[in-house]
């Protein structure tokens, strides 16, 4: 199937159980969705209809989790939006999941070192073959002259075992684990959208996920949008979207997996999302419910369930239940 017809489909999946339903646009601005699409990011309106055949020219599949981490396209977003997280987010997620997950010789790549046999060094960069060797490239321009034959001169051998000393200078990597973490609710919130549509996503109590999907570098959630990771994973659940209590107080819970490309490590994540109330509800949730002084409190939530959303087509009224 081509991109354009995945694309024509999902727009049509995501977008047909609330085609009669009024909303509002970023503006405030209350429209009726037939034949519209929202980005569920920044919630602007496109009119499929006007668009015609440059719809992908703004509207992009969009894969959860990202593809480099295992993901598959589920949904659709606007093009602004999918390539802000994708350089704001998602990078520094693969990042950060390789350093921990990865394989460790990819750090080595390219190092220095400095090879030590009898007082005679060389200086090399290290370099990994295609069998994943690790090998030493002695270069001449960075080794004062006859300092190569220095030293294999006085490399030793007994049999084929030989004496020398390695120093390596690995480059500490940067890091940015915040914009990491605010990927995995990105793809928990997508995630989300895909299962509960737009019934859930438009929900006030969501729109402070969106602010701090779309602005990283500001510290909207303080961070505890994580519940969980490899050592507190419900290891029975499978990945999906379950309503979950904690100290009485019921929201959602999306358990969500990412494949290490090196590897092939599965590591799991636990990400709570409001339940649907007022915009004040999804803040508190963040501030105050799930506030966490150690990790034995985080094991303390119950997941009771998958949600599913039932709509009463009579009064426009939605409930979340377990599915």
């Amino acid at each position: 199937m081509s991109n354009k017809d995945k694309r024509s489909r999902l727009i049509e999946f995501c977008s047909q159980a609330i085609s009669e339903m009024p909303f509002q646009d970023e503006d405030g601005k209350e429209f009726p969705i037939k034949g519209y699409y929202v980005c569920p990011l920044c919630k602007k309106t496109f009119n499929l209809q006007e668009l015609g055949d440059k719809v992908g020219d703004v509207l992009t599949l969009e894969d959860v989790p990202p593809k480099s981490l295992g993901g598959s396209p589920i949904l659709v977003t606007c093009k602004k939006c999918n390539s802000k997280c994708g350089h704001d987010i998602d990078n520094w997620l693969l990042h950060e999941l390789e350093l921990q997950y990865g394989n460790k010789n990819r750090q080595l790549e390219n190092a220095d070192a400095v090879l030590n046999s009898h007082g005679k060094k060389v200086h090399t960069k290290v370099r990994i073959d295609e069998e994943k060797t690790i090998c030493f490239d002695i270069r001449s321009k960075t080794n004062p002259p006859n300092a190569v034959d220095d030293f294999v001169n006085s490399v030793k051998s007994d049999g084929a075992n030989y004496s020398i000393q390695v120093n390596l200078h690995v480059k500490k990597e940067k890091s940015n684990v915040q914009a990491a973490r605010i990927a995995v609710l990105k793809s928990a919130y997508l995630y989300a959208f895909r299962k509960l549509g737009y019934y859930y996503i438009l929900n006030d109590s969501l729109k402070p996920i969106r602010d701090q999907i779309l602005n990283p570098d500001k510290d909207i959630l303080h961070g505890t949008f994580i519940i969980g990771d490899q050592d507190t994973m419900p290891t029975k659940r499978e990945d999906g979207v379950y309503i979950a209590i904690v100290n009485e107080y019921r929201f959602l819970v999306v358990l969500i997996s990412f494949t290490v490309p090196s590897t092939g490590f599965i590591c799991r994540g636990v990400v709570a999302l409001p339940y649907p109330g007022s915009e004040e509800e999804g803040i508190r949730l963040y501030h105050e419910i799930l506030s966490f002084n150690s990790k034995e409190e985080r094991r303390q939530f119950q997941i009771r369930g998958p949600a599913k959303v039932t709509v009463r087509r009579g009064d426009n009224s939605i409930i979340y239940e377990n599915g």
